[in-house]
């Protein structure tokens, strides 16, 4: 989960201890061959610093089940508040069964190195048609008004569940929230809580969808056991 501003994530997660060390140091994670602070590596091709959650084949990594295990072992001594976990379990009542639900998250194309909109929209709706009869209901999170607004019409829309979003934006408007020039600071506390909220929900699932990610890398990370696929749309995208 991205932490930005400490004085906004500690509203949500109790300040018990330096999570840097508490995650590197405390759990061993330095066995792993990257930077921890950051995330990042620099691209073989050119001098870009690519976040590891964002390349394709960091999710079919050999190590990436172990990877899974400790991260989860570090994020289970975070303490989040309690206001949280109301939200969160207020939403699954009305989500319902969510142990057979499938958890889709869908970024604008704007955090993807080269993809038309239109092109993996219709791969994504393409494939989620094809999962229908296998989860009773699927979750969709995204900040995308037009993903919204595609999915509404389509075959599938009697099993959607919208998770409702505070700060949604265009795909074509640059809109994406830390790019948002009238960001302020009730905007970015809502981002950081809707995101914890939907991580929590979406780790609840049986399984998860979507492309590369933070946000999907963090899910495997709460649940090292929740099933998950990239959509084959985005199998060979790299993030941004």
């Amino acid at each position: 989960m991205p932490i930005l501003k400490p004085n906004y994530s500690t509203q949500i997660i109790t300040p018990s201890h330096h999570i840097t060390e508490n995650f590197i140091l405390k759990y061993n994670l330095s066995q792993y061959s990257y930077h921890y602070n950051n995330f990042r590596k620099k691209s073989k091709n050119n001098d870009t610093k690519i976040y590891l959650w964002c390349s394709p084949k960091f999710y079919y990594n050999n190590n990436l089940q172990k990877m899974r295990n400790d991260f989860n072992i570090a994020f289970n001594t975070l303490k989040i508040k309690d206001f949280i976990f109301k939200k969160v379990n207020s939403e699954i009542n009305l989500i319902g069964n969510i142990n057979s639900a499938l958890a889709v998250f869908i970024r604008s194309t704007q955090h993807y190195s080269n993809i038309n909109f239109n092109i993996m929209m219709n791969g994504i709706i393409k494939e989620l048609i094809s999962l229908l009869e296998k989860y009773e209901k699927i979750i969709i999170f995204t900040q995308v008004i037009e993903v919204v607004d595609l999915l509404k019409k389509t075959e599938i829309q009697h099993k959607l569940y919208f998770k409702n979003q505070n700060n949604m934006y265009s795909n074509y408007n640059n809109g994406d929230w830390f790019k948002n020039k009238n960001m302020n600071e009730v905007f970015i506390k809502q981002e950081f809580e809707d995101c914890l909220i939907d991580l929590l929900i979406a780790s609840r699932c049986k399984c998860v969808m979507g492309g590369v990610s933070n946000m999907m890398f963090t899910v495997l990370i709460m649940n090292p056991n929740i099933e998950f696929k990239l959509f084959d749309v985005l199998q060979n995208i790299n993030g941004l």
